[in-house]
């Protein structure tokens, strides 16, 4: 966060021990040519000429970092430890600082304490970065900072020289992030280039260089950013087959141009950087011709790994020995120097209003330059006794020129007016080192870069609003106390830095690439509240409570994904336009305190494009209008409700309880995951996974799931039951899956689907079922349904407990395979047919596995086991199937002996009733130890000479409705055959 602001610090010389009067030699003073450092503290000094190596050391080189105060270049800035060397080859003076990555440091070189091998001492003067040091006498200070470069390039040191890579951070920002994740840690110092493949690539980041050739430990995958093409000389990540989104540590450099290759492959390769000169292309060529050999004894990655000495390879017994690798010492991001560690305001053209009584200022600045400010003429400062200030007013006469307020040298300002009338210009800033209780403008704030900056009575880091940016605008800086009112009637274009809490923030303009920084001191319950117009790449960022976020609509152009961050928000509201939608495409951290509710009401006029939000805590009604896309919600602790419309690629987390409802227009692609849930309605097609996991289990049942449309591809995974699932359209590779009841589940045509409920369902409705699975125990109703034109056909795979009723309309048929261990009703109004079907009740206590099967066609190349009894039979036909009760599973023809048979299983009555006088039963065997009535009709008595027909140790009676008449068979005691039609008494053939 911003650096709490001191008393302007006029610039101090550095004072040292008066030396000996400088003696300008004949022989020419050794300059610095060259200054090169990184964000971690390696710094190289090339000098002109050589050195002595004696003069290099920890006295006359200094490396230091910031003291307590947090801001570098001031007194009580710490010297670090820091390794000092000079190669005499080179003329390289190496300090290697080992600072924490991105730590401003300063380096301190006292020029004469450091003599060329000629004896003349080091002309040191910074002249700017760049430029060679010294101002023409021997001696001198070089003292510099370090500081970030606008576009971040990365340094990799090898062997055969630097390789500088400029990186994409503002195309592929996750890339780069990842990438300097990495060597900020220094994970990729010491380790070496481990695969090389002439004219593609050559790889790296993956290995250390040691004798094990230990892996680099891996942070996690990051996102694919595609685009960029693959061209010679660019650097991009590495990741395994078939998965865009693995890459970790590994990345490449490009020896060609494979973009016809790389950029499509696995979803494209993502550069994120490029060799930004001659000489580290020339060390990319040096690299190419390199030799390879196979390692794959060391580990599977190194099948081409380049070395510096194939016969040393052969020597180590085809192995690769840490000296023979193509190791780098470190990767860093390179920095820039200056010789102040922050620059001054330019106040050329300032008008600067005192109070005579005391050291409140009131600065006027013109950015421009002009001189045409003359304080009183324009400006109205009302002092108060105690050196406050009681008003800043700027007139309706106020130059038409951009300007900048600074305000310094006192505790508190009443009020900013603004007298301007017409179209009064945008203020350039305005900036505080005190409270201000009540900000009125007529224009707007176009901002200006001060990170880095000294202002008289402030001075800024150089990451103000800390977004790790260091060259975007500041608008609105306030630090002393808590601001009750801001009221900008323009455009803000820049940052609002409020340092210790606001009431109000009103743009009624647009807020463009200006975040707002709000911190808390203490503020008690109070909270902000932030109004604008439309909001364009900004974030908010705040550390008191938010009260209400209000804006036409909040839209993030950006590459960088920004965010408003709150400890709580009791409400956010987009409200559109005639011209806008009223979208909010940012993302929203809350980070939780006390309040009861931690975020309050959304209500989005518009559409939510990629945002991710976290409440760590609770949060009221979401309603968004509009359609969602890339979209994630997490909220730890419980949701109202949730409404949007169409939504792609949205993934909802709810610790607790989704009490009220979920209700969208269409869902494609993502996830629900909730504890608790009432209601989700989807009003068109879904294709979502939905996990209710339930674990308080006193509310299991309350559950109803309704979608409109189709549910494709999606899941419903509940630790618990539900009242109902309704479905209207059809169902295609989904599952269903319930630790308890369901009452009610409607569905339309599925097909290749699942279905579980552990405790079954009290009505499982259906137009029709084709492919996939019902499992669950105690289902009440089991139907296909049809509908008008498509027959209520079931085709699945039934792994079910106990049931009531199985059942197909219009004209369905049931084509299954799959166990059952009780039921009272099968009735199938078409065929059973291509059928496995078993049933695995039944004992000597309570015998009945079915009660009823019906089947209004036939059963047709089947199998229909049961364990015990079959009440009741009914059916036209019967073709290449076995009906048996109580038989063994190996049974496929007319048995012979009642072998395997249970003995209490009996089939009570089978009616076989015909197929419009043709032959009805062909090639079929009924089976059990007792049948009841039979009737059977146009058996085929010609079979090729294998029998069928029913086997039975005892038939109550048997009739057979033949073409030529029937025969009736009552309490038989001998078998029959009426050629390959038998009719079998104590198993025995005919």
């Amino acid at each position: 966060m911003p650096r709490t602001s001191v008393r302007p610090q006029t610039a101090r010389p550095i004072v040292y021990e008066p030396l000996e009067e400088r003696i300008l030699l004949s022989a020419d003073c050794p300059v610095i040519e060259l200054i090169e450092g990184d964000n971690r503290g390696l710094v190289t000094l090339t000098s002109s000429l050589e050195l002595r190596a004696g003069t290099i050391n920890g006295q006359s080189i200094r490396v230091l970092a910031a003291g307590s105060d947090g801001l570098i270049g001031t007194d009580d800035d710490v010297q670090i430890s820091a390794d000092i060397s000079y190669d005499t080859d080179t003329r390289q003076i190496r300090i290697d600082g080992n600072v924490d990555a991105d730590q401003r440091y300063r380096v301190i070189v006292d020029g004469s304490q450091i003599v060329s091998t000629e004896g003349v001492a080091l002309d040191a003067e910074f002249n700017g970065f760049g430029e060679d040091t010294g101002d023409g006498e021997a001696g001198g200070i070089l003292d510099i900072y370090s500081a970030s470069t606008v576009t971040p390039v990365a340094r990799l040191v090898t062997d055969f020289g630097n390789i500088d890579i400029e990186l994409f951070e503002d195309e592929t920002p996750l890339t780069v992030a990842n990438f300097l994740r990495y060597s900020n840690d220094g994970l990729y110092d010491q380790s070496f280039f481990h695969r090389l493949v002439e004219d593609f690539v050559i790889q790296g980041g993956g290995f250390f260089a040691n004798e094990e050739l230990e892996e680099i430990p891996k942070f996690g995958t990051v996102q694919n950013e595609p685009g960029i093409s693959n061209l010679r000389g660019t650097i991009a990540m590495a990741k395994m087959a078939g998965n865009p989104d693995s890459a970790t540590s590994e990345w490449f450099f490009n020896f060609g141009n494979n973009s016809a290759n790389l950029d499509n492959q696995n979803g494209g390769f993502t550069v994120f950087g490029q060799i930004t000169d001659a000489a580290g292309l020339q060390v990319l060529d040096d690299l190419h011709e390199l030799t390879t050999v196979n390692a794959t004894s060391q580990g599977s990655p190194f099948g081409e790994i380049p070395v510096l000495d194939e016969a040393a390879f052969e020597d180590a017994g085809n192995s690769v020995e840490p000296d023979n690798l193509i190791s780098f010492e470190r990767i860093s991001l390179l920095v820039e120097f200056s010789n102040e560690p922050f620059q001054q305001l330019d106040l050329t053209g300032a008008a600067t209003m005192t109070n005579p009584e005391g050291d409140a200022t009131v600065t006027f600045v013109d950015v421009t330059g002009s001189g045409i400010l003359t304080g009183s003429d324009f400006f109205e400062v009302k002092f108060n006794n105690n050196d406050r200030i009681k008003s800043i007013t700027l007139s309706k006469d106020t130059p038409n020129v951009p300007i900048g307020i600074v305000i310094s040298g006192t505790d508190e300002v009443g009020s900013i007016k603004d007298s301007r009338t017409g179209g009064a210009p945008d203020l350039a800033y305005l900036i505080s080192s005190a409270k201000i209780n009540n900000i009125n403008l007529k224009s707007g704030i176009t901002g200006m870069d001060l990170n880095n900056v000294i202002a008289p009575g402030i001075i800024f880091s150089d990451n103000i609003d800390d977004d790790s940016r260091r060259d975007d605008p500041l608008a609105l800086y306030v630090e002393g106390g808590f601001v009750q009112s801001i009221k900008i009637d323009g455009n803000v274009t820049g940052d609002i830095v409020i340092m210790n809490g606001a009431g109000k923030i009103n743009i009624k303009g647009d807020v463009i690439d200006g975040d707002f920084t709000i911190m808390d001191a203490g503020n008690g319950n109070r909270s902000v509240s932030i109004t604008a117009d439309r909001v364009n790449k900004s974030a908010v960022r705040s550390t008191m409570a938010i009260g209400t976020i209000k804006v036409t609509d909040w839209r993030d152009t950006g590459v960088i994904r920004n965010e408003i961050e709150a400890p709580s928000i009791r409400g956010i509201t987009t409200t559109g336009s005639s011209s806008v939608n009223g979208d909010l495409d940012v993302g929203i951290n809350v980070t939780g305190d006390d309040q009861e509710m931690d975020l309050g009401s959304v209500n989005i006029k518009g559409d939510v494009f990629m945002g991710e939000w976290t409440v760590n805590g609770d949060s009221g009604p979401i309603k968004i209008k509009g359609d969602v896309l890339n979209w994630s919600l997490d909220v730890d602790g419980d949701l109202r409700s949730l409404d949007f419309g169409d939504a792609t690629n949205v993934s909802v987390f709810v610790q607790n309880n989704l009490s009220s409802k979920l209700k969208v227009n269409s869902w494609n692609g993502g996830t629900l995951d909730v504890d608790l849930l009432r209601n989700v309605s989807v009003k068109e097609n879904a294709s979502v996974d939905i996990i209710v996991n339930n674990s308080a289990q006193d509310d299991i049942t309350n559950i109803n799931f309704s979608v409109g449309g189709d549910f494709d591809g999606g899941s419903i995974f509940a630790f618990g039951g539900a009242r109902s699932i309704k479905v209207k359209g059809d169902v295609t590779d989904a599952e269903f899956r319930f630790a308890d009841t369901i009452r009610k589940v409607q569905l339309g045509e599925v097909s290749n689907s699942v279905i579980e409920a552990l405790n079954g369902a009290r009505r499982l409705l259906f137009t029709s079922w084709d492919g996939g699975e019902i499992r669950g125990d105690q289902y009440n109703r089991i139907e296909a349904k049809g509908a008008n034109g498509v027959p209520g056909d079931l085709r699945a795979t039934l792994s079910l407990g106990s049931f009531v009723t199985l059942k197909t309309s219009r004209g369905g048929d049931l084509e299954a395979t799959g166990t059952m261990v009780s039921g009272e009703t099968i009735d199938i109004a078409g065929d059973i047919v291509d059928s496995d079907l078993s049933i695995t009740s039944g004992n000597f206590f309570f015998p009945t596995s079915l009660e009823t099967l019906r089947i209004g066609g036939s059963l047709d190349r089947s199998n229909f086991r049961t364990t015990g009894d079959i009440d009741n039979v009914e059916m036209r036909g019967m073709f290449d199937s076995v009906l048996a009760s109580g038989g063994p599973a190996s049974l496929f023809s007319l048995p012979s002996s009642a072998s395997g048979f249970n003995t209490f299983a009996t089939l009570h009555s089978v009616r076989i009733t015909g197929l419009s006088g043709s032959m009805s039963f062909d090639n079929s065997v009924i089976a059990a130890l007792g049948l009841g009535d039979v009737t059977i009709t146009m058996p085929d008595m010609s079979n090729g000479g294998i029998p069928i027909g029913v086997a039975a140790s005892s038939i109550d009676s048997i009739t057979t409705m033949f073409s030529s008449g029937s025969e009736t068979m009552n309490n038989p005691a001998a078998s029959v055959a009426f050629g390959d039609y038998q009719i079998r008494v104590g198993f025995q053939p005919a």
